[in-house]
Parts: structure tokens; sequence; C-alpha cells
């Protein structure tokens, strides 16, 4: 569980890293999604380092985190339909696969709560 959350958090990182180079929009906030990139690669290294001593919560709160730099990524790159937004579906992949059913559903919940609140900050954004 360990080592392919962490792959999750390296790759959503590096991508985001990438995105920094890449063709972007001008609302595009390139210090915040340095700073989400910062973040995963911290929880990456966490699951690799403690991934054997962890337990299941910490699972559960890991993929949580997951969700909110997605959530931010999504926020932070201007756009209400982000390329970002795409990484939600290893959330739902690795908790369907992981956990109980109704905790991957919780999860997936948490998905779309956190993708909702995105489309409601961003088209209040776009208002001002």
């Amino acid at each position: 569980m360990a080592r392919v959350l962490g792959a999750l958090f390296l790759a959503g990182g590096t991508l985001a890293l990438l995105a920094l180079v890449l063709p972007h929009p001008a609302a595009f906030d390139g210090r915040a999604i340095l700073l989400l990139a910062s973040a995963a690669y911290g929880a990456a290294a966490m699951l690799v380092v403690l991934g054997a001593r962890l337990r299941v919560w910490a699972f559960h709160s890991a993929v949580c985190l997951g969700t909110v730099l997605i959530a931010a990524a999504c926020y932070w790159s201007g756009e209400t339909q982000s390329a970002f937004s795409l990484f939600f579906l290893w959330v739902g992949l690795y908790s369907f696969y992981f956990f109980p059913l109704r905790d991957a559903l919780m999860q997936v919940l948490l998905v779309a709560l956190a993708y909702g609140a995105v489309l409601i900050l961003r088209s209040q954004a776009a208002r001002r």
C-alpha cells in the first residue's frame, strides 16, 4: 500500500512540476503549484520511509491529503476543467483497490465535495 501510494504522490508532484514549464493560463499560480508539488514529494518520502510501520488510518489520511492537494492544484491552475482533475481518478482507483467498499465510497464522496468546492470557488473568482 505504501509503495503504490508513494508512487502516486511522486507522479503527481512530478506532473505538477511539469505543468510549470508547459503553456498554462494567465491565472495559473506557479508558486502555489510548486508548493503543492513539494507537499506531494514530502508525502511520498514519508510513505516510503515509514510505510511498513503505518497503520491503516494513516493511509486513509494520506489519501485525504492527496484529495486536498489535487483540489488545491485544480483551483490554483486557473481553470475549472484543469488537467489536475484527472488525478482524482487515482484516488478512486487506489481506494477501491486497497480499502473496503464503504471506506472507498467515503473517499470518493470526499473527492466529490472537494471538486465541488473548487468549481464554486473558481466560478466566484471568475466573476470578480
